[in-house]
């Protein structure tokens, strides 16, 4: 017994050398110079800001940065700061305009970060444009800038497109995403997204499709439930608007889009 279970000890630790070999040979393959360790970096995406006046805008431009994180989580070497410290740290902050230079490099000091991805969406002829900045902590420098347009319904399309270059941005590689793997996506925000587009790109009933999966694998995505209703109401079905956006206010009495969901649940009542 005790000689299997020092073989069995043996193997965990030659399979844990393995691991950490091929995680090294991940980071010298894709650093910037071959046969150099590159060591993880670590990066906060900072939600991106709505440069118009339209709401839905706020909401997409809120939720290219969560996409963007889970694309970057799939970059071996890239540790992602987790959003719930980073909307704490803007809280506490007072953080404002992260268009600007000195809101992102004041967060990244505070967290930890080597570097901060900030940027904004607006629409431009139809389309929606998301730019964004990859600023570099210690050296206050612009490591990159990007810029991606792309139609409302291929939203999603455009996010993985934009994680790919900042990923190249600090010399490290993502897994190609095919169309399959999109489509097949386990993630809520994914479909949420792509439902975000939808609706912008005035397709309620797509959209209504793409919030219910989100829905079905994270039943407490808020987001994903407050648009569901919006759609349904925009596609003329009051009566299922009704349902969602009532559950959405039992759910989530305390979040920002609450306000918005009471004004359509009072100005239905009063017809």
């Amino acid at each position: 017994m005790h000689v299997h279970g020092s073989y069995r000890c043996l193997q965990k630790a030659v399979w844990l050398l393995f691991v950490m070999l091929g995680c090294q040979l991940g980071w010298a393959a894709t650093g910037a110079n071959a046969g150099e360790l590159s060591p993880p970096r670590t990066v906060a995406v900072v939600p991106l800001m709505n440069l118009s006046n339209d709401s839905r805008l706020a909401s997409i431009a809120d939720a290219i940065g969560d996409l963007l994180t889970v694309e970057l989580s799939r970059a071996v070497g890239l540790e992602l700061v987790e959003r719930t410290e980073i909307e704490r740290v803007i809280r506490e902050q007072s953080l404002t305009d992260f268009t600007k230079s000195d809101p992102p490099l004041k967060l990244g000091k505070l967290i930890g970060a080597q570097f901060v991805f900030s940027g904004s969406v607006m629409e431009v002829d139809g389309q929606l444009q998301i730019v964004g900045h990859l600023v570099e902590v210690a050296t206050t420098r612009v490591a990159k800038s990007f810029k991606v347009q792309t139609r409302p319904a291929l939203l999603d399309r455009g996010v993985a497109q934009l994680s790919h270059e900042v990923v190249r941005g600090l010399d490290f590689k993502l897994p190609e995403l095919t169309d399959a793997q999109i489509d097949q996506s386990p993630e809520a925000n994914l479909h949420f997204m792509r439902g975000l587009g939808l609706h912008f790109a005035k397709s309620p009933d797509e959209a209504i499709i793409c919030f219910l999966k989100a829905l079905a694998i994270d039943p407490r995505h808020a987001r994903a439930r407050f648009w569901c209703g919006i759609a349904y109401s925009e596609a003329g079905e009051a009566a299922h608007a009704r349902i969602e956006l009532t559950r959405f206010v039992k759910q989530f009495p305390d979040h920002p889009l609450a306000a918005r969901a009471h004004e359509w649940l009072a100005d239905a009542n009063s017809k």
